[in-house]
């Protein structure tokens, strides 16, 4: 449990997190709702998303959740901001 305590030091700030995400593609590693843990990788670079799936508008953000384009499963997800426990910078 220490390691995930120390991990979460690193979390970027949830504004960072999310200009992060509109420029990167990154893997996060979070804590469902069930307890499972989920590795996401994910983005919201528009350049990586299909044109048919592009959001209508960028502006709509939740309070406790983080939005993203999974490039795993090509589509969209969201995960708790506060259920974070590492986030890296990966290649496409």
């Amino acid at each position: 449990m220490s390691s995930l305590n120390e991990a979460k030091k690193n979390i970027p700030s949830r504004e960072d997190l999310e200009r992060k995400l509109s420029s990167n593609v990154l893997e996060v590693i979070f804590i469902k709702i069930n307890g499972n843990v989920r590795r996401m990788r994910c983005t919201k670079r528009l350049d990586l998303i299909p044109k048919d799936a592009l959001p209508k508008t960028l502006s709509a953000v939740h309070p406790t959740t983080v939005t993203v384009w999974d490039l795993t499963l090509k589509n969209w997800r969201s995960f708790r901001y506060d259920a974070v426990v590492k986030v890296t910078e990966v290649d496409k």
